[in-house]
């Protein structure tokens, strides 16, 4: 019986990081579809309409969850990372094509890579 439990969250697992891996490619999608002076990370990362009518959100809490309740703690911490170094080098490529606000892309930015540290800094003690 301890077996089926241990099989049936491995693929739970598989299945909460390979829609997390979805949101990302639809993320990086999206970033390269607005390539407009009216740049807002709000619209990137969750869309205009309301949360429960984007499928990008349903799939990121969907992901979000399922990891959550069984991938190791290890592991949300490394996506953690990577998902602030990812969206740190899209502010800065914001910054070098000067799309968008310089304040909003550098508050996020800022905001990403001292997430990216905080979360650095708790994997360590791990």
């Amino acid at each position: 019986m301890s077996c089926y439990k241990k099989a049936g969250s491995n693929v739970l697992n598989y299945i909460g990081l390979g829609l997390y891996a979805l949101w990302l490619i639809l993320l990086l999608l999206k970033y390269r579809a607005h390539q407009d002076e009216q740049y807002s990370f709000g619209r990137i990362l969750f869309g205009n309409l309301l949360w429960y009518r984007n499928v990008r959100n349903l799939i990121l809490l969907t992901a979000i969850s399922l990891m959550c309740f069984t991938t190791p703690i290890v592991w949300l911490y490394r996506i953690g990372i990577g998902t602030t170094i990812f969206i740190s080098l899209l502010a800065l490529l914001n910054i070098f094509k000067k799309r968008g606000y310089l304040w909003e892309n550098s508050l996020f930015l800022g905001g990403n890579v001292l997430g990216s540290f905080l979360l650095f800094y708790i994997y360590s003690k791990l």
